[in-house]
């Protein structure tokens, strides 16, 4: 039998931890502890029911060196066994909080390199020199730092999937009602109901959700349909770059909306080049990104998003 005493000091080289390892071939190790040992190595609480670590998303066995569950981001990486850390790369990476494998894209939502964070965030690049530098540390076995580059856009993942998944939505009713969801901070969906009424009414209503850092998404109607407007036909088009406002007579308008939340997103179609049929039906299908203020941010297509989302 091998004993071994380990004691983990703070910052202050005060004693914060004191432990007697009995290493021996039995099924469990046995341990002498101090009652004032709340954490153990790494910082990470121990479980003194289980004889486990809590890492978050996850508890971790010190004795056997492996987790006692799946990682909870396993389906979104079938390549991976589901019991890795860090994308069984813990040198390049950490992963404080259990979560997706931060990365950067062009604007074509090709693959550049990771910055080596499991947070989920998902960063497009548009700056060719910013481009190459991560591109560069990616051939090196580098990661890169997200000060070190300019960023057009920072979403994460469940922003893209629910903002493609209400863009599906909307194309699944004809194109003729909105469709909404709301994510809170914890990257939690909630759905709202598809909308009514007809053309410039059709809207649908945000679910209630509290707090205001959370991200809401909508869709514009992808219809389109004419008018007489000063004695003269002309062609009306849901616009999905443009958040409605009260100047449009519409009861709940975007601009009012948007206030409540941190970040606003609007799925549908670009506006045409000209305003003939041909144009229309051969639009864009863009997701418009938005702050509190109505302001436009950045873009980026639907087929992009998908792009991204594949990998």
């Amino acid at each position: 039998m091998l004993i071994t005493n380990k004691i983990l000091t703070n910052f202050n080289t005060n004693s914060a931890s004191f432990e007697n390892l009995y290493s021996s071939h039995d099924s469990k190790c046995d341990y002498a502890k101090r009652p004032f040992r709340t954490f153990d190595a790494n910082a990470k609480e121990k479980d003194y029911e289980s004889g486990l670590h809590y890492y978050g998303s996850r508890y971790y066995s010190s004795e056997l060196s492996i987790w006692n569950s799946t990682d909870p981001m396993a389906d979104k990486y079938p390549s991976l066994t589901p019991y890795n850390y860090c994308a069984n790369n813990p040198v390049k990476l950490i992963d404080p909080n259990g979560e997706d494998i931060g990365d950067f894209y062009n604007l074509n939502g090709k693959y550049l390199g990771t910055d080596g964070k499991n947070d989920g965030k998902i960063y497009v690049v548009g700056d060719k020199k910013s481009q190459k530098m991560i591109r560069n540390n990616t051939k090196n076995n580098l990661i890169t730092s997200t000060e070190n580059v300019n960023i057009c856009l920072q979403t994460t993942r469940a922003e893209l999937s629910e903002s493609v998944d209400v863009f599906e939505r909307t194309k699944s009713n004809g194109g003729k009602f909105e469709e909404c969801s709301v994510i809170d901070n914890a990257d939690n969906i909630y759905r709202g109901t598809t909308g009514s009424g007809t053309k410039r009414d059709a809207t649908s209503t945000l679910p209630d959700v509290p707090g205001n850092d959370n991200t809401s998404i909508h869709s514009h109607v992808l219809e389109y349909w004419t008018e007489i407007v000063n004695g003269k036909e002309v062609y009306i088009f849901g616009n999905a770059s443009r958040p409605s406002s009260p100047d449009d007579n519409i009861i709940v308008n975007d601009v009012t909306t948007f206030r409540s939340f941190k970040r606003n997103i609007i799925v549908g179609y670009a506006p045409p080049t000209f305003g003939d049929e041909y144009h229309l039906n051969n639009r864009e299908s863009m997701i418009y990104f938005f702050d509190r203020n109505s302001d436009l941010k950045t873009s980026l297509s639907i087929d992009t998003a998908k792009k991204i989302l594949k990998r």
